[in-house]
């Protein structure tokens, strides 16, 4: 059975994948520093170093969760269109 992640670090998770897609929307990848977002995301740097190495580590980390959300819902549309009354 797998663990369940504590809700803090699933917070915190949150609120940095939120803070990065804020700052993506105004600057590129390589232009947005750890600092600046630990700041936006009120959260302690070495928090950040706790679960990412760095931005595109984070970066990575997010479109995988995309990836995955992605493919969930396209599977379960496809069964509930051909194996669904």
């Amino acid at each position: 059975m797998a663990e369940k992640t504590d809700r803090r670090i699933r917070r915190t998770k949150a609120l940095l994948s939120r803070g990065l897609i804020q700052l993506m929307e105004k600057k590129d990848i390589r232009d947005i520093s750890v600092k600046e977002l630990a700041e936006l995301a009120d959260i302690n740097r070495g928090t950040f170093y706790l679960h990412y190495n760095d931005i595109y580590d984070l970066l990575a980390q997010v479109e995988d969760e995309m990836f995955v959300e992605f493919n969930e819902t396209a599977m379960e549309a496809y069964y509930n269109q051909y194996f669904t009354g």
